[in-house]
């Protein structure tokens, strides 16, 4: 499912994501396209997206709100527009 959506990510953005200790680069990826999809979501829904469907995530609200940050794609800028 998420090789699916990797494909869609053009190459240059695919440089962006590099693997972490905590967290993949296809996870990474799979979490940028729930954000980029739905940016005023809170990271918690965002979390609950993604665990629909990943079952082998076990990050915390810090760690995406991290890479809400690296996105530069904070929640809070969503709701300004």
């Amino acid at each position: 499912m998420h090789s699916k959506q990797c494909a869609e990510i053009t190459e240059p953005a695919q440089e962006f994501f590099r693997e972490g200790l905590k967290i993949s680069s296809v996870q990474q990826m799979g979490l940028y396209q729930i954000i980029e999809k739905n940016p005023e979501c809170t990271t918690r829904i965002v979390i609950e997206k993604y665990v629909q469907e990943d079952k082998n995530f076990d990050l915390t609200v810090r760690h995406v709100n991290r890479l809400r940050n690296l996105f530069s794609m904070p929640r809070f800028l969503a709701s300004a527009n």
